[in-house]
């Protein structure tokens, strides 16, 4: 630690404070016929008179004590083990359960005489370490690795110890994710590669929302391993007592095939369908073999218009992303024909660069606007701005340069107008920038932003995905060009054009949901996991449309097998509140009642708990990830037997150096209370002698 004196004034001054310290010792002790004290004394008083004044002078010349404090950083070791349920459903299971934890616990421990080591759980989510218990119902390495990076980001992280299976079924690529980390895996292998006898569902194709009395496919692969000349048969149970039946003769031991089945529709309302593989012959995982889906059944359609200025490869994207729900009819038309458009004709009508630079359509915004129909604006460098703002009350994009620049979605984890899956998400943000208007981005106050625009790799508060909500309809804009990249890089990434869909789909079913009205309301989500807690909330208002929470809401719940449960809720604020914990899997339908003054109100709905577990569907350990995360930062893939080589390890890496920095501090001299104690010390000391020694 070093220590300076700093003052507010020039230097010089400390000669006025010693000065002072000497006028006031001179005028007191030299020379004075009344001082009474020998010479040895009078020195002593004379000295502790002169320190102490110059101490109180010194004060006040406001000064500072800088401390320079020397810290040493060990390097950060960070530890993480698959918590997913992968890991004890393999052949090595009571390993991983019981040996394992013991060895991990003793490699921390090891490490942490030389490395500050900080230990980890992940799978469907990241938590810092606790026993494992291997409930996690997904393997999401990449969340792991983001977190990693973003919690340690210019810290002195040496190196990263992962422990797993290498099986992961969400999030993307983790080797991928880990290239643009500079800082080495060590991985532990753990797990049987070794393939081993079992028969399963693999996927199941369908479309979850059909109208009903429709006939609608549903397409389910089987695979089996290791189980040629066995004999199975797959059944499909569906709308009560509705079965579908397909033996099945496996021909060879890598047995791979996909079966069609056109179901008939049943009442509307969500219903569960079950799939289940029966196989006489023992395996290993049976886990695997019963396979849960829930449909939707309509009455009708919904019409959505896509009214284009001109052809653009976003159409096509978000037609397609529209037609993999069938509830939802699509038609595509041009601004040139824009007098012959009924628009009252459609749920929802999606502008693409509408209001244009080339051609006006005031009147079909004001026909919009009159008919309160729902609009998602699409802008690109042939929308008119200031029509826009007019049309749109959500934001005002405020440029004069008309100039374009690209940006990348970065999701608001605060957005709750709809819910959109955290993997899909992570897997937006990957993809490629869209082309959006430079400029100043002002929103109103009953705007709420989906998505914010990154550009250049830096999050901005500028909006890229905005939904608008009057007291009449809503509206969205998707304030940039190109989204038909999305569509076609979230195929190449992930093989599937899910997220895309999804975001697609989910912002149209927001938009054409009607403006709930009533005086009482329960809502919740569609559908739940069984891992989680089901909560429901009810709002309550009274003629003037203020909340209410002074009377009692009770909820009758059923269950598939027309079992009653009977619940209250809570007031909270507001609104009501209800915990109704976790559920078996299934379809459930509740009847919420409650009573203001003389009217009664009801409020119904139903549910979904599912409880599809990806972590069953493969078990045969994939060491590759595990070598190639290890490959991208020149680590070292090992397995449990060979752990123990670790430390030796780090130690000869170049990377895991301490760290040492100065940290400076400055703090008042007078705020210092050992200064003010030796002042009073010094002139009561002084103040005592002269007393006893007689001198006045």
């Amino acid at each position: 630690m070093f220590t300076d004196l700093v003052i507010s004034y020039p230097y010089w001054f400390l000669l006025l404070a010693v000065a002072a310290g000497l006028g006031y010792a001179v005028m007191l002790y030299y020379k004075n016929s009344a001082n009474k004290l020998s010479a040895f004394w009078t020195v002593v008083l004379f000295t502790l008179r002169f320190i102490s004044i110059f101490l109180l002078s010194l004060l006040l010349l406001s000064p500072y004590v800088k401390t320079k404090k020397k810290y040493i950083e060990k390097p950060i070791v960070v530890m993480g083990m698959d918590n997913s349920r992968s890991m004890i459903l393999g052949k090595d299971s009571v390993f991983n359960k019981r040996t394992f934890p013991g060895q991990w616990q003793q490699l921390m421990e090891t490490l942490s005489e030389k490395y500050q080591v900080e230990p980890y759980l992940f799978g469907a989510r990241v938590q810092q370490f606790i026993q494992p218990d291997y409930s996690d119902g997904l393997s999401d390495y990449s969340q792991f690795i983001k977190y990693i990076r973003e919690a340690y980001n210019g810290m002195n992280l040496g190196a990263v110890i992962l422990a797993g299976d290498g099986i992961y079924n969400a999030g993307v690529e983790p080797v991928f994710t880990a290239s643009t980390f500079s800082v080495p895996f060590y991985t532990i292998a753990l797990g049987d590669t070794n393939s081993v006898a079992d028969a399963k569902i693999t996927d199941v194709r369908y479309n979850s929302l059909v109208y009903k009395d429709n006939v609608f496919p549903i397409e389910v692969n089987i695979s089996a391993e290791m189980l040629k000349g066995a004999n199975a048969e797959l059944v499909i149970s569906a709308f009560g007592r509705k079965q579908y039946k397909k033996k099945i003769a496996v021909t060879n031991d890598h047995f791979n095939v996909s079966y069609r089945f056109n179901i008939q529709a049943g009442e509307t309302g969500k219903h569960r369908i079950e799939i289940r593989l029966n196989l006489r012959e023992e395996e290993l995982n049976k886990y695997n073999n019963l396979s849960n889906i829930f449909i939707d059944v309509f009455d009708n359609a919904q019409k959505i218009l896509l009214l284009a200025n001109s052809p653009h490869p976003d159409i096509s994207a978000i037609s397609q992303a529209l037609k993999s729900v069938t509830n939802y009819e699509t038609e595509i038309k041009y601004l040139k024909d824009g007098h012959k458009i009924k628009v009252q004709e459609y749920d929802l009508v999606i502008l693409h660069q509408v209001p244009s630079i080339e051609q006006t359509s005031d009147y079909l915004i004001s026909e919009l606007v009159a008919k309160e129909i729902p609009v998602l604006y699409v802008l690109g460098r042939q929308s008119s701005l200031p029509r826009f703002n007019q049309a749109f009350k959500g934001v005002n994009v405020l440029t004069s340069i008309g100039k374009f620049e690209e940006a990348r979605a970065d999701i608001n984890p605060l957005f709750t107008r709809f819910s959109y899956n955290s993997e899909f998400s992570a897997q937006l943000e990957e993809l490629p920038p869209v082309i959006v208007p430079t400029g100043n981005y002002v929103l109103t106050d009953n705007a709420s932003v989906f998505a914010y625009q990154k550009i250049n790799n830096i999050s901005t508060d500028f909006p890229l995905v905005v939904f608008y909500d009057n007291q009449n309809t809503k509206s969205g804009a998707f304030l940039g060009e190109g989204i038909w990249l999305w569509r076609m890089h979230n195929y190449v990434n992930q093989g599937n054009f899910d997220a895309f869909d999804s975001f697609i789909n989910k912002t149209v079913q927001y938009l054409v949901a009607k403006k709930d009205k009533r005086f009482f309301r329960v809502t919740g989500k569609n559908e739940y996991r069984n891992t989680e807690n089901i909560i429901l909330q009810a709002e309550l208002y009274n003629d003037s449309y203020e909340a209410v929470t002074t009377s009692e809401v009770s909820l009758k719940l059923t269950d598939e097998e027309n079992r009653q449960f009977n619940y209250l809720f809570s007031p909270e604020g507001d609104i009501y509140s209800l915990d109704l914990k976790r559920l078996e899997v299934g379809v459930y339908r509740y009847l919420a009642q409650t009573q203001l003054g003389t009217e009664k109100y009801e409020a119904s709905g139903e549910f979904i708990v599912s409880g599809q577990s990806f972590e069953s569907k493969v078990l045969k350990a994939d060491h590759r990830v595990l070598y190639g995360l290890a490959e991208t930062g020149n680590g070292q893939m090992l397995y449990p037997d060979n752990m123990t080589k670790l430390p030796e390890l780090l130690t000869k890496s170049n990377l895991l150096k301490k760290r040492i920095y100065f940290e400076e501090k400055l703090s008042g001299l007078n705020t210092m209370p050992w200064v003010i104690f030796l002042i009073l010390f010094l002139l009561s000391l002084e103040w005592f002698l002269r007393k006893y020694f007689g001198s006045y």
